[in-house]
């Protein structure tokens, strides 16, 4: 099947005569220019101290690469990558969408998944009005929705068993919530509770209830189902699972998500960082979902850092530890040591360099005043002119042209898969990408495939980062558990298939 190109996605974007980045090329120009004076400023502090330096810098050594089998993420392979040994492994390609709307075995001592209850950098936390009740629901009118509640605090228990699981008995106390569901699109619900705690999902076209059953169930699950839906009103009831004239209640996390295909939905995360998603029925011939962190870094506080694990780690896990707003996955690494395979620079300490292959790789640095540069930068050393530094590979584009460097024929370049990106724009701002693949949520592209797409995107410089099943956006409290991609670690379109790894990209906001 031909894979069509995308056309211009924020508006109208015209390549063949690009306009001149004025405001990021003066810049640039005065940074160089200063980089010459720090450069001389540095100098003479070596001979005032001997030779010796106040940072504290760890730097990983050169990884002999012949010993190395395989790269986690895009399978590189040794034609991939000049002077590497390598061969290619297999991640997870061919396995099918999992997952079922039907009636789940219930363990109430499984206590399985991970409540993301901490709250965002300002208390990310939907307060919706209502009281949970058939008679006064909890309103949800915009998605993505998170609530952490209590079926404890449930003043009705009406409901004691569901059409759509007949035998499964939900004696215990509910909580109900009306959703306005504005246009036709997939609802994806999700819930999480605690070991001693079962509470399951159930999604109804009303509120009927015939002998204690819920007439109207559309489907129901005890952690979490997508379902197409039309526009109108729906519900979704949080119930307590009961067997044996026990009840399990207690607290919980519900997360509901609505997507309209073909549209871009926006979320404004702080001022100067925005959150945008798309699920395109047809992307170069298959389904695509996309998302993109878009950051001002002009504005005060945001600062963009990487977070080097210290060995394989989850991009989510590390970014809540520290209280990001959003993170995406890093570079390429070693799957045998967890060692990055790319430059990783953080707060002015270079912790590893660009040795990927031996030659210059596109790299992502941010300046002490805060500006976002995309540059080549050299095998087996520093980048000086920058405190915060992730290398990738390959180079997409440069100056508002595809350039794509290497540009080989390799299944890495030419295969569809998931990917990870990040780009400058003309205007001047960051963007943080995601493509999915691998899963019913989207096939993914190749390496010129994802060019085009971030040159339409409006980027002017852009690079690919490590991708595959590494490739996981992380944003605070817009999913169940802050993932808003679908990682294909584990063949389904859901939130839990992430992979560890080596290094991310971490996002702080005010």
């Amino acid at each position: 099947m031909a894979r069509d190109a995308p056309g211009p996605l924020y508006g109208t974007v015209e390549h063949d005569a690009p306009a001149p980045r004025r405001g990021r090329l003066a810049r640039e120009r005065l940074f160089r220019l200063t980089r010459h004076v720090a450069a001389v400023v540095i100098a003479f502090g070596l001979a005032l101290t001997g030779g010796g330096f106040a940072c504290k810098t760890t730097i990983v050594d050169t990884i002999d690469l012949s010993a190395i089998d395989t790269l986690v993420g895009d399978d590189l392979s040794v034609s991939d990558v000049p002077r590497l040994d390598l061969v290619a492994g297999v991640d997870g390609a061919g396995l099918s969408d999992g997952g079922s709307i039907a009636d789940a075995t219930d363990d109430p001592a499984d206590g399985s998944g991970s409540l993301d209850g901490s709250d965002g950098p300002s208390g990310d936390l939907d307060s919706p009005s209502g009281n949970g009740t058939t008679q006064f629901p909890f309103l949800v009118t915009s998605f993505p929705f998170v609530h952490d509640h209590d079926t404890n605090l449930g003043q009705s228990s009406q409901f004691q068993r569901y059409s759509c699981a007949p035998t499964t008995g939900e004696e215990g106390p509910e909580v109900v919530y009306q959703l306005s569901i504005p246009a036709n699109g997939t609802l994806r619900i999700d819930v999480v509770d605690s070991v001693g705690v079962d509470v399951d999902i159930q999604l109804l076209g009303s509120l009927a209830l015939v002998d204690g059953t819920a007439s109207d169930c559309l489907a129901r699950h005890d952690s979490g189902f997508s379902r197409d839906v039309q526009a109108g009103t729906y519900f979704v009831v949080a119930d307590s699972y009961s067997t044996g004239g026990t009840s399990y209640q207690g607290p919980y996390t519900l997360a509901i998500e609505f997507v309209q295909l073909d549209v871009w939905q926006s979320v404004a995360l702080r001022p100067g960082v925005t959150w945008k998603k798309k699920v395109y029925s047809s992307l170069y011939g298959e389904r695509q979902t996309v998302n993109v962190l878009e950051l001002d870094l002009a504005q005060p506080g945001i600062v963009v850092k990487p977070s080097h694990h210290g060995g394989c780690a989850r991009t989510s896990e590390k970014a809540a530890t520290v209280g990001a707003l959003a993170a995406i996955n890093g570079g390429f690494f070693d799957t045998a040591t967890c060692l990055s395979l790319d430059m990783v620079k953080v707060d002015g300490a270079l912790i590893s360099t660009n040795h990927l292959n031996g030659t210059p790789q596109p790299t992502l640095g941010i300046t002490a005043e805060n500006l976002p540069l995309i540059e080549m930068v050299a095998a087996n050393g520093d980048w000086d002119a920058v405190t915060q530094a992730l290398g990738g590979y390959p180079n997409l584009l440069s100056a508002g042209q595809l350039d794509i460097q290497p540009n080989l024929q390799s299944s890495f370049f030419t295969g569809a898969n998931p990917r990870t990106a990040v780009c400058l724009t003309s205007s001047d701002k960051l963007l943080l990408v995601t493509v999915d693949g691998r899963t019913s949520a989207g096939g993914g592209m190749s390496i010129p495939e994802l060019a085009q797409y971030m040159l339409d995107l409006g980027c002017d410089d852009a690079m690919n980062l490590d991708g595959g099943g590494s490739t996981t956006m992380w944003v605070r409290r817009q999913s169940i558990n802050g993932i808003v991609n679908y990682p294909s670690d584990n063949g389904r379109a859901d939130h839990l298939g992430e992979r560890k790894v080596s290094d991310s990209l971490q996002l702080f906001a005010p």
